[in-house]
């Protein structure tokens, strides 16, 4: 009999292990499926433990970076950002490397420097210049994409043709644990510079970082039985359902500011257009939210089911 889905995942965190799933493409999809709703629910209700916590404390979260991001980039660049690169550069940099190649592992090491420089603060050092590595600016963009390559190509070499990359594999098959764990306390802990300030709350940090630790947990998971571009898209899909209610608000003051600028006289009109807009933005967003629930709800009940069901029937045996 088959292991059930919380079954495998527990065995996954107990004795972390390279292997991949090999099964077919449904059963690939009915997994994501399950870790995605199992992952996503328990994130939303770490979410509101982080907010309340921190609510308590005091700490504001008006200047958390992906609410900069929203303010200061028009819409599509925010879903590009949030959605394609931070996806694609956040798995390059923690999951890549979860099973041994020279090729991926020497992708990956530009990805975990970028991501170190940036949890040690390394951006906000007065002789940096502001568009070192960024993505946004020409200029920048050399910068990020030389960087990426030369690293990459020498990291390559050195794997290769040296006898680093044989020491590598013996460590990856005596130590994964270590490996994994690691990759994951790095992903929560480089998310914490999303937080501004967090200097005088800094003992939270255990619990700030609770909702992206289980991200991460699930994201491993789904790169190691399926693979890398599982991951990715796990991840895309992650990011892109939390930000459809950003892009809504979006449409709904969209529609204040194209009002105001058109400068109706007609008050009744104007008032009766946006009454029409925000039903319909508010009717969107309600059944975005009541079917997403729903969905976990019903998915989720059954993994737990599933779980219970094969743990008794082992019982009896």
């Amino acid at each position: 009999m088959s292991k059930s889905l919380i079954a495998d995942l527990v065995d996954f965190l107990r004795l972390p292990s390279p292997e991949k799933a090999a099964e077919p493409i449904t059963l690939k999809i009915w997994r994501f499926v399950r870790v995605f709703a199992l992952q996503y629910a328990l994130t939303i209700i770490l979410g509101v433990i982080v907010v309340l916590t921190l609510s308590l404390f005091s700490y504001s979260l008006d200047d958390h970076a992906v609410g900069k991001l929203f303010d200061e980039t028009s819409l599509p660049m925010f879903i590009f950002f949030s959605v394609v690169f931070a996806p694609v550069f956040e798995e390059a940099s923690f999951r890549l490397f979860l099973r041994y190649s020279a090729l991926g592992l020497s992708i990956s090491v530009p990805f975990v420097i970028l991501s170190i420089l940036s949890l040690v603060g390394f951006y906000n050092l007065p002789f940096v210049p502001d568009w070192l590595f960024s993505v946004v600016s020409f200029k920048g963009l050399l910068s990020f994409l030389g960087f990426l390559i030369a690293v990459a190509v020498i990291s390559y070499l050195t794997l290769t043709k040296t006898t680093l990359g044989k020491r590598l594999e013996k460590f990856y098959s005596r130590f994964y644990g270590v490996l994994l764990y690691s990759s994951i306390l790095l992903f929560g802990l480089v998310h914490l510079t999303n937080f501004d300030n967090l200097s005088s709350v800094w003992y939270l940090a255990p619990i700030i970082i609770l909702p992206q630790l289980v991200v991460g947990i699930a994201l491993s998971y789904i790169r190691v039985r399926q693979g890398f571009l599982w991951g990715v898209l796990f991840h895309s899909l992650h990011n892109l359902v939390s930000t459809i209610p950003a892009i809504l608000y979006t449409f709904h003051t969209f529609h204040y500011q194209l009002v105001d600028e058109m400068k109706l006289s007609n008050e009744i009109l104007q008032n009766a257009t946006v009454s029409t807009t925000d039903l319909i933005v508010s009717a969107v967003t309600l059944g975005y939210v009541g079917i997403g629930i729903s969905l976990l709800v019903i998915v989720n009940i059954f993994t737990v089911a599933e779980y219970f069901i094969q743990f008794f029937k082992n019982k009896k045996k």
